[in-house]
């Protein structure tokens, strides 16, 4: 497993929260029904086992965790039908609290444009003391470069 540095303990510490972004998420669901069947699975593959071990240091570290509705549907979509993803889906996310943004301030936001609106709301939520985990580079780099601390999951993953 990846140390987690100083600066992320902080960061962490620091927000109001922490918002997983959809592919994060999915590792989480997946880790959280078999960990040895994160690298293949067709969504998770780029992970390892002991990546999820990393990403529930990271959630354990934090003061409580929150969702974008945004994100939970693009988890929804993109996840299996099976009845063991939606049932452990369900059991991470059912009670979690959602952050009640309107999607127009997506729409209006400049990184709607280039990237969509999972990721537009994503930003909006950093802006707000919210700390968001994501494996996606760009998102990671419009949340950086507004001066917003981020984790690239990236930078954490296990290399083989």
């Amino acid at each position: 497993m990846t140390t987690l540095t100083e600066q992320y303990v902080n960061d962490i510490v620091q927000a109001q929260g922490i918002v997983l972004d959809a592919n994060v998420a999915m590792l989480y669901v997946v880790g959280s029904i078999n960990p040895k069947q994160i690298p293949k699975h067709h969504r998770t593959s780029a992970y390892h086992s002991n990546d999820y071990w990393t990403l529930l240091t990271l959630v354990s570290k934090a003061r409580t965790s929150f969702a974008v509705p945004h994100t939970l549907t693009e988890l929804s979509n993109l996840g299996d039908t099976t009845p063991l993803f939606r049932l452990a889906f369900r059991s991470l996310f059912r009670d979690i609290e959602e952050l009640p943004l309107k999607s127009i301030v997506g729409f209006d936001s400049n990184v709607f444009i280039r990237s969509g609106l999972t990721d537009a709301m994503l930003v909006e939520v950093a802006q707000q003391n919210y700390l968001v985990i994501t494996a996606d580079h760009a998102l990671y780099s419009f949340i950086t470069n507004l001066g917003r601390p981020c984790i690239n999951f990236n930078y954490l993953k296990e290399r083989p």
